[in-house]
């Protein structure tokens, strides 16, 4: 019994082409068809790319806070030289509530970002740090959230704003150190119960087992009301061990919300006569005495101890029983709505209850609700001891599939997805089901519904909701955790449904998915290849699912450049999809507008624009207008409109999609950015300079927050605006662009990458137009040492550059250095090209120029001679490079003449 899924559709390409100073860049980006034609309107957070404000989730400060000295020593600590303090002590000793009351005075002097990462589990580190690389604009490329951690590691360590970090729950060292920062004005915060990340600075702060002895006592009076029984105080002071969390818990069965009090003997007699579920006995090593466990089950039956208001206490167990499985990171309030619409009334007085007995806390934005981690533990062996792990489940899933939203709207609900995402990984990182096929049933069917059908519906609905977890991560650009989300997913589903079922065969097509969008085509390639096999054997070559495999394949082999098996796949794709569902089905047009973007990558534009021209008309009639797939089509056809050369019907048309994808998706949405360049070239291919410009600085800017600097349609925008910038003689404002955009790439990038030979390339380029010649040398000299090694010696680029290079020398009056550089160029095109090619010959004018200037006129002759007679015969008597060089030939005799003339005269003199 399986829910319905829609297959993901055949991807649409939005393609940026632009002919820069590096030559022809080409940008893909993958989108996949929802089926809804749902309108995503933009909804842009008010602090994007700020570094003010908060990041994550603060607690707030609890009723009876204890002002205790660890706050002071943190703070003292972090105003001198020191980036780190690990805060240590046993669970429940308040280490959290040590770290967030520093963290809220730091807020309250708005100096920086104050960022909460909850650093449990690798996956929540990542995520947590790539949203924080988010707000500074130092995100990954390609979605790997790893990768943003360390990028913004190395933005704090080189910057000296004044932000905190806090890394709550901290549990491998190696992790940590891998991300922390070690220079630069932020400080940072570890609160772990691990002794070996002391090791990671000097200065750590000890909470030990919480409350000293008077601080303890001084919070149960307060907190029970009770003064005059300071024995009995002191006595379960020391019974709970000062453990701050336990003593709370104590107090709010003492003097519950409602109901009588209790006396410290009688809530003693009680906790200690309390059984415990065996999950829950005490176990060897133990860190936090026995009585803790138990007295946090009296604070949680106390919760849900029965009232007057039955439907109130209804939902406080409904609550807690969530609190028990979700993420430990909190949950929004937005995502607690019980299912019955009656006891939902009742919901925002069962979190008061429960947050009034200490078992739920608020964080600092009001919005989101914590639950300590031994209390959640406690939740959760309950119910393991009850069995009742499986409708906890059922619960937490109730709660979540209505909160799902469609994937067209992936990007710009993100930060929502991001939170749904952590709520479902928990659920599974909780092992609570058991992703393993059913056993046959046994028995009558009262015994079949029981043993079978619900656990077996509990995997499928878990499956998908894992499912959905995998495509928002794709929408959202996380690509890194789509990849390993999606191979859990896909193993997980071949487990509970087999490897042949529908579903199973989808999974593995989202993993493949995941690496196409992360850029990784040949990781997607076999997978999409095993899919497709697999999808004709068992559901039939006219299938739609088969279809979309194969047109998603096709679109893997365009992005590996294997456009020659790409394109018969997708005519073939074309007309089954056009059989199967009809010639206006969104699939049937989708995969025409795959075909187009191939045909115009090769480079056959006629047949492209007739394509991209109906696919839009399409697109417009069956999805509408505002629809994201109708907008990127018409992206493309102004792109292939601009590549035929028919720039004046590109640009209203360019013009019109990025007004529309700026409406719909928002001015932060990759489309939206990609076609702003996208109208920033076809300004500038009819010289529309002063348009282009400010356009081309807005995108650069807009790309470098939102998608990093690394990224490709980065990079291209930041050629495209040097070379406008060059083109409009303002190679003053290219230059600190170059420079700025060459220090980022050698500080996050690889020494190798392809990227900073071109761009160290440009900005000598850029000095020598400025006459910054001395500048532009040791740039070029280094830049081709580098390509030499990774193209080796013959390359035709590395010819070039040397030639270039060569010619610097000569413009700096270094000959020596000049000549032999030319010398080897020669050598080398000889070899390469052949004595008689044209740029050969060119080489030996210019070493004949350079032996000429040096006074070496009988070696520059016969190079002048060989020259002509090659340029004549190949280029003709009447071509300018035949006419400069019979020029300078003849400049060189008169040369050899003036200087035997000279001769002669000397001699003559020196005789008479």
């Amino acid at each position: 019994m399986s829910s319905a899924r829609e297959p993901i559709g055949p991807a649409t390409a939005a393609s940026l082409r632009k002919v820069s100073a590096r030559g022809n860049v080409e940008v893909t980006t993958n989108h996949y068809y929802e089926g809804s034609a749902t309108k995503a309107r933009a909804r842009p957070s008010p602090l994007a790319g700020s570094g003010v404000g908060v990041s994550g989730l603060v607690p707030q400060e609890p009723e009876h806070f204890i002002e205790r000295a660890q706050i002071d020593d943190l703070e003292t600590g972090l105003a001198g030289e020191r980036i780190a303090v690990v805060v240590t002590g046993m669970r429940g000793a308040g280490k959290t509530h040590l770290a967030a009351a520093y963290a809220r005075r730091i807020l309250a002097k708005r100096e920086g970002l104050v960022a909460w990462i909850n650093a449990e589990t690798p996956e929540t580190l990542y995520t947590g740090l790539a949203a924080i690389a988010d707000r500074f604009g130092v995100t990954s490329p390609d979605g790997d959230t790893r990768e943003s951690a360390r990028l913004l590691r190395d933005y704090l360590g080189s910057n000296t704003g004044k932000h905190l970090l806090v890394f709550d729950n901290a549990e491998h060292v190696e992790l940590i150190r891998e991300v922390l920062p070690v220079h630069g004005g932020s400080r940072v915060v570890i609160t772990t119960t691990n002794q070996a990340m002391t090791a990671l600075t000097p200065l750590v702060v000890d909470a030990g087992t919480g409350y000293t002895s008077e601080q303890a006592r001084a919070f149960l009076r307060e907190a029970t009301g009770i003064t005059d029984d300071p024995d009995g105080e002191n006595t379960l002071a020391q019974e709970l061990g000062y453990l701050p969390l336990a003593l709370a818990a104590a107090a709010a069965a003492i003097r519950p919300p409602s109901g009588p009090r209790l006396t410290y003997p009688a809530y003693l007699q009680r906790l200690r006569a309390k059984p415990l579920p065996q999950a829950l006995q005490p176990r060897v090593g133990q860190e936090y005495r026995w009585s803790v466990d138990r007295t946090l089950l009296l604070a949680i039956e106390a919760a849900e101890a029965p009232t007057d208001n039955r439907q109130r206490d209804q939902v406080v167990g409904w609550l807690l029983g969530l609190f028990a499985i979700l993420a430990a990171s909190g949950v929004d309030r937005t995502l607690l709505i019980h299912p019955d619409p009656h006891l939902n009334e009742h919901v925002d007085e069962a979190i008061a209850h429960c947050v009034r007995r200490f078992l739920l806390s608020w964080s600092t934005t009001g919005q989101t609700l914590l639950a300590h981690r031994l209390i959640a533990r406690v939740l959760l062996e309950r119910a393991r001891a009850n069995d009742d792990t499986g409708v906890l489940v059922l619960r937490a899933l109730d709660v979540i599939e209505p909160r799902l939203f469609s994937r067209a709207e992936g990007w710009v609900r993100r930060a929502e997805g991001a939170h749904l995402v952590d709520q479902i990984e928990a659920i599974r990182h909780k092992s609570l089901i058991n992703f393993s096929a059913p056993e046959p049933p046994r028995g009558g069917w009262l015994r079949r519904r029981r043993s079978s059908s619900l656990p077996h519906a509990l995997q499928i609905r878990t499956v998908n909701a894992l499912t959905w977890a995998t495509r928002q991560l794709i929408a959202a650009v996380d690509l890194q955790r789509a990849t390993v989300f999606a191979q859990r997913t896909f193993t997980d589903a071949e487990r509970v449904l087999g490897p042949d079922h529908p579903d199973t065969l989808t999974t593995r097509s989202d993993v493949a998915a995941a690496y196409l969008e992360a850029d990784q085509p040949v990781e997607a390639i076999p997978l999409y290849e095993r899919a497709l096999v697999d999808a004709e054997r068992v559901l039939g070559p006219d299938r739609p699912e088969t279809l979309v495999i194969r047109s998603n394949l096709a679109t893997a082999y365009q992005s590996a450049g294997r456009t020659t098996e790409a394109i018969p796949l997708h005519e073939r794709t074309l007309a089954d999809f056009e059989r199967v569902l009809g010639p206006d089905h969104p699939y049937t047009v989708g995969t025409r507008g795959n075909l187009a973007n191939t045909y115009e990558s090769e480079g056959r534009t006629t047949e492209a624009i007739p394509l991209h021209e109906r696919t839009l008309a399409d697109f417009e009639r069956v999805l509408g207008p505002d629809h994201s797939q109708t907008l990127t089509t018409r992206t493309n056809l102004a792109a292939a409109y601009q590549s035929a050369g028919r720039s004046t019907e590109a640009i209203p048309l360019l013009e019109q999609a990025l007004a529309d994808l700026e409406r719909v998706l928002g001015p932060d949405h990759p489309h939206t950015l990609t076609a702003r360049g996208k109208l920033a070239g076809a300004y500038e291919s009819v010289g529309r300079t002063t348009e282009t410009i400010p356009l081309l600085e807005r995108t650069l800017t807009d790309l470098q927050r939102v998608l990093g600097p690394e990224h490709r349609d980065t990079l291209t925008t930041r050629s495209n605006l040097v070379a406008a910038y060059q083109s409009a003689g303002r190679s003053t404002e290219a230059i600190p662009l170059l420079e700025q955009a060459l220090a980022d790439l050698e500080r996050m990038s690889d020494p190798d990458h392809p990227e900073i030979l071109t761009i160290r390339g440009e900005l000598a380029g850029a000095y020598e137009s400025v006459g910054r010649t001395t500048e532009a040398i040791p740039l070029l000299e280094q830049t081709l040492t580098d390509a030499e090694r990774m193209l080796g010696p013959d390359d035709p680029e590395i010819l070039a550059a040397r030639n270039h290079l060569a010619d610097l020398y000569e413009a700096a009056d270094r000959l020596t250095e000049a000549i032999s550089l030319l010398e080897r160029i020669l050598t080398g095109r000889e070899r390469v090209l052949g004595p008689d090619h044209p740029e050969t010959l060119v080489t030996c004018n210019n070493l004949a120029g350079a032996y000429e200037s040096a006074g070496r006129l009988t070696e520059a002759i016969p190079l002048l001679e060989r020259a002509l007679a090659g340029f004549e015969r190949i280029l003709g008597a009447a071509h300018p490079h035949t006419l400069t060089t019979r020029s300078n030939l003849a400049h060189a005799f008169q040369a050899i003449e003036q200087q035997n003339e000279n001769s002669v005269q000397t001699d003559g003199g020196q005789d008479s």
